[in-house]
């Protein structure tokens, strides 16, 4: 009896945790965020992971999180992303309130200075121990710093969706992969890298 007790306690103290990451765009053919999200275990000490991918579509983004967050409702959303050019790791502090790009989205939109929520804040700031999370994916050799620039592009987009619905998270920028610099001068890392890195900023927002 005092088993059974003690596996019970132990299943309610598991936080559900939703990991995305973005499918390709921009003409690339794979999206290292995916990759080293996909790669997660699905438990961790203390958590049950939730994988997804979201589209690189300013309106598609958010309404896909809203049906997760809704669906799964976790305890904890950790949203990954592609950085190109970024050297290393990025966890990102905070989101504003703007859309605003050259590059169009994968359905073709292009955003330009365009609030997010007309009524809304101009940014929001994650209550998740950034600090820590960073020192944790150093600690297990993976470059990693904090960020505060989600850029204003769909990664930015989705971050601020989540804030704004109430919901503890961080957004987790990565840089190239391998597969995507070769033959170029593009700054990567391997995506067993990427995924050791999230996974330690995980396991210190538990």
């Amino acid at each position: 009896m005092m088993q059974e007790k003690d596996a019970k306690g132990a299943a309610e103290e598991m936080k559900r945790i939703l990991v995305t990451g973005f499918e390709p765009f921009g003409g690339e053919t794979v999206n290292p965020s995916w990759e080293a999200v996909r790669a997660l275990p699905e438990e961790i000490p203390g958590g049950r992971l939730v994988k997804a991918q979201i589209p690189v579509e300013y309106e598609k983004s958010g309404a896909e999180l809203r049906r997760l967050l809704e669906k799964e409702n976790p305890d904890l959303t950790i949203l990954c992303g592609q950085a190109g050019g970024r050297k290393w790791v990025c966890v990102e502090c905070c989101a504003i309130n703007r859309d605003h790009a050259q590059a169009p989205d994968n359905a073709g939109e292009v955003r330009r200075y365009r609030p997010i929520a007309p009524e809304g804040p101009a940014a929001y700031f994650t209550d998740l121990p950034v600090e820590k999370m960073v020192a944790e994916a150093q600690a297990e050799g993976v470059p990693c710093e904090p960020s505060f620039s989600a850029g204003t592009y769909v990664c930015n987009h989705l971050y601020y969706t989540l804030l704004s619905e109430g919901r503890r998270g961080c957004f987790i920028h990565v840089p190239y992969s391998a597969e995507q610099a070769r033959d170029t001068q593009r700054p990567y890392l391997e995506i067993t890298q990427m995924t050791q890195g999230i996974l330690a900023a995980i396991q210190a927002a538990i």
